[in-house]
């Protein structure tokens, strides 16, 4: 029930008696039932959901109350704890150049492929790393262009960061949460050494890997910077024939997915250099 207060614009609910049944547990009378009331909307009106792994500064701990060291469902604003099932429907390899936060922040270059750049060939951009002016020049090309290398943050510091961000990025369907699915991880910085692991694990088994059911787990880990937490992965089996058909579908439904990187950043750990 809606109640006005009076001589006052604000709004208040108040709630019957009635149960409110969880997100995740759908109730009998809806089971069978089909979304209605969005029939007018197309694919472009929705982007993939991200699953993102909670660090101490991440926004969800407090617009949420979420937990550090989950694993947080941008669709429904919802913690899959720490660890959840996923089939990896496809895999790819990303390049993103980012402006540093303290001026602004945002994208200046970015590949879909890690090879050619879809945003940002030819420039070159002045920005300030860690108190000096520099120059990241993007060149027709991510490998011409070296800002993967070491060195490339500042050219006149031989030891400084790659410039560019490379971003292991996997398309998943979510096992216990089918109606979740597709979703999007994408593994950067700290995490892609664990990502380059996981690709080999994948490889090695000689099979598609939308056949392949993984763990994917969240572990504390300690670096120079400090301790956060980060990816574990572990293969669970192969799915079954209608589990491995539906990840195809989806494969070929979502193959031009739209990447959203600003979902991603973990303080401290995505964008390490300012």
């Amino acid at each position: 029930m809606v109640v006005r207060k009076q001589g006052s614009k604000e709004v208040s609910v108040q709630r019957s008696s009635g149960a409110i049944t969880p997100i995740d547990d759908t109730p009998d009378y809806l089971k069978g039932n089909e979304r209605t009331g969005m029939e007018g909307m197309g694919r472009s009106d929705f982007k993939v959901p991200r699953i993102l792994l909670t660090q101490a500064l991440s926004p969800q701990i407090k617009s949420h109350n979420a937990t550090n060291g989950h694993f947080w469902h941008t669709g429904i604003n919802q913690s899959l704890g720490e660890t959840f099932l996923f089939v990896p429907i496809a895999a790819s390899k990303r390049v993103v150049l980012w402006k540093p936060r303290k001026e602004g922040g945002g994208i200046l270059a970015m590949s879909r492929n890690a090879k050619e750049w879809d945003v940002g060939a030819n420039h070159e951009f002045k920005v300030r790393w860690e108190g000096s002016d520099v120059v990241w020049k993007t060149k027709s090309n991510v490998e011409d262009s070296g800002l993967l290398e070491w060195g490339s943050a500042n050219p006149r510091e031989h030891g400084s960061p790659p410039a560019a961000t490379l971003i292991y990025e996997y398309l998943a369907y979510l096992v216990d949460h089918p109606n979740w699915s597709p979703v999007v991880m994408g593994l950067y910085r700290t995490a892609v050494p664990r990502a380059q692991q996981f690709n080999t694990t994948l490889y090695m088994t000689g099979k598609p890997i939308n056949s392949i059911a993984a763990q994917c787990s969240s572990e504390e880990d300690v670096r120079d910077a400090g301790e956060f937490y980060n990816y574990h992965f572990k293969l669970a089996g192969y799915v079954d024939k209608a589990t491995h058909d539906v990840a195809v579908n989806m494969a070929k439904t979502y193959a031009e997915y739209d990447s959203d990187f600003s979902e991603d950043a973990e303080p401290g750990k995505v964008r390490e250099f300012d």
